[in-house]
């Protein structure tokens, strides 16, 4: 019965953490995950690569500001989980655990990537003078 109930716990804790890398397209464009945006619409592919390209490619702020923050993380999950209020059914060091698994699952964990990127490509029309009536 513990063992069920370490799997359950284990298993929301990935739910958990899926959800919070979860981030929500701002403007430009974009790949949503198909798994995650049937619970949270317009949820962007939380794939490193995927995100970076669609900030620096398609001006899209959403996906630099997931990437940048999924960055963060990924960096030192333990300080992240320290500052997540506790659970009873799982320590600390299985949520970091979840969440260095999900960071490595999604290309978090590779060499060169770089700590930030900026939105980038980004067409604005020119202004117009327009008059009032």
């Amino acid at each position: 019965m513990r063992n069920r109930i370490a799997t359950i716990a284990i298993a929301g804790a990935l739910f958990g953490a899926a959800l919070f890398f979860a981030g929500c397209a701002v403007l430009g464009g974009g790949q949503t995950d198909p798994i995650l945006s049937q619970f949270v619409p317009k949820t962007l592919q939380d794939n490193a690569t995927v995100l970076a390209g669609n900030a620096t490619q398609s001006c899209n702020a959403g996906a630099a500001q997931e990437y940048n923050l999924n960055m963060v993380i990924c960096a030192n999950p333990t300080a992240f989980v320290s500052q997540i209020p506790g659970n009873p059914f799982v320590t600390p060091a299985q949520i970091a655990a979840v969440i260095g698994g999900v960071c490595a699952t999604n290309g978090y964990d590779l060499a060169g990537l770089p700590a930030t990127v900026a939105v980038g490509n980004c067409t604005y029309p020119a202004p117009t003078n327009s008059t009032r009536k």
